[in-house]
């Protein structure tokens, strides 16, 4: 059995030996020659897999490391009865652990303060719903817009409608992208959605690059309707907007879900699920590869003066990966995507709050359930 694999997936060629020959391809580079012969393809979100790739292919199973599949043309795979699988939550808690370092940047950096203010989690899927969980840790008040899922539950008094977030001080975007249907989200944040905004707001996207219209949030950044933004998703990808990045509060290349602990999560549930497809058990174990924590143990000091975003950015600083961005603006035009698609596949190892455990004396009581509902272990030192 042959499988091509974008070599942006760890860990792919130890996980899926036992099946057959494994070979890893640049996401970009994977053509319909690579895979002619092939029984099975897993990819990424940069990879199109429609006719034009898979037409007159031996393959017959399809699976992307990834939460999304608009990459995937679902209509052409279940015509030609191949198996299609994805990662529904492999990376969630990786992108809600980006959106939680991002908004304390903006607090330590920028003067923004967080406590009291009302932030609209637009989908509370798997990424919404951890992102609805940790926030509140930070002083935030969450707003809960999910119209399908409102739908799905009888329009729950939980979620409210699209209206009611325009007034909200945060907005993060965490939805499918969705071009036709009842529900669309292809440029839902476009000028009439920019216009209704209150001055000040802040944007955040981690879902897709075509949720938000880039000239609108051009504009609306101008006119100073968006205060602060951060970034991760670009529209036309790897050739982003350069005049939107060098406005753009925080800018990233397409990383938030590029957790380790994420991306491993990711190749184990495509692991299972071709086990599931030629029905076999599943054998291996895929946490003895995973390296060590940078920190397994952090003391916090009583009188650290911001000890949730010193422990936060230590595990994971968002403004290395916007430095890292902004390079781009050196390249010539040629270059620039390229250099894009090279930030994401030497991404550093970075691993999730949960493998690091905060030492702290008991009198810490409020700041120990903030840093547990964030993720951290929490170890109560007795006085």
């Amino acid at each position: 059995m042959l499988i091509i694999a974008d070599e942006n997936i760890p860990y792919v060629k130890e996980g899926f030996a036992e099946f057959g020959d494994v070979i890893t391809v640049h996401g970009r580079k994977i053509t319909k020659d690579i895979i002619k012969n092939a029984d099975i393809l897993l990819v990424r979100s940069i990879t199109k897999v429609n006719a034009d790739l898979l037409e007159g292919t031996s393959i017959r199973f399809v699976g992307t490391a990834t939460i999304g599949y608009d990459h995937i043309d679902l209509a052409y795979l279940n015509s030609k009865c191949i198996t299609f699988s994805s990662a529904p939550g492999s990376n969630a808690n990786s992108v809600a652990e980006y959106v939680v370092s991002g908004l304390l940047q903006l607090e330590r950096n920028h003067g923004y303060k967080l406590q009291g203010k009302k932030i609209g989690i637009v989908g509370v899927g798997n990424v919404g719903s951890r992102v609805a969980k940790k926030i509140p840790a930070l002083g935030l008040f969450p707003v809960l817009c999910d119209p399908p899922l409102a739908e799905k539950m009888n329009n729950h008094p939980l979620f409210e409608p699209f209206e009611n977030i325009l007034d909200c001080d945060i907005i993060t975007f965490h939805v499918p992208l969705e071009k036709t249907g009842q529900y669309p989200t292809y440029h839902i944040a476009d000028k009439n959605f920019f216009s209704k905004l209150k001055k000040g707001t802040v944007l955040i996207n981690t879902s897709r690059g075509a949720v938000v219209e880039t000239e609108s949030l051009l504009n609306a950044i101008e006119q100073k309707i968006i205060s602060h933004s951060i970034i991760d998703v670009w529209e036309n990808e790897p050739n982003i907007n350069i005049d939107l990045l060098k406005k753009v509060t925080i800018g990233t290349p397409h990383i938030a879900g590029y957790s380790f602990d994420g991306k491993v999560n990711g190749t184990y549930q495509l692991y299972v699920s071709l086990c599931r497809f030629l029905n076999r058990t599943p054998t291996w174990d895929y946490k003895k590869n995973l390296p060590d924590p940078p920190y397994k143990e952090i003391p916090v000091s009583a009188n650290e003066p911001m000890p949730i975003h010193s422990i936060v950015h230590k595990i994971y600083d968002i403004t290395i990966d916007d430095k890292a961005l902004r390079e781009i603006l050196k390249k010539d035009e040629n270059e620039r995507g390229p250099f894009f698609d090279l930030l994401r596949k030497n991404y550093p190892i970075r691993r999730e709050f949960h493998n690091t455990s905060i030492r702290l004396n008991q009198d810490n009581l409020i700041l120990a359930n903030q840093l547990e509902r964030l993720g951290f272990k929490v170890i109560k030192d007795k006085k």
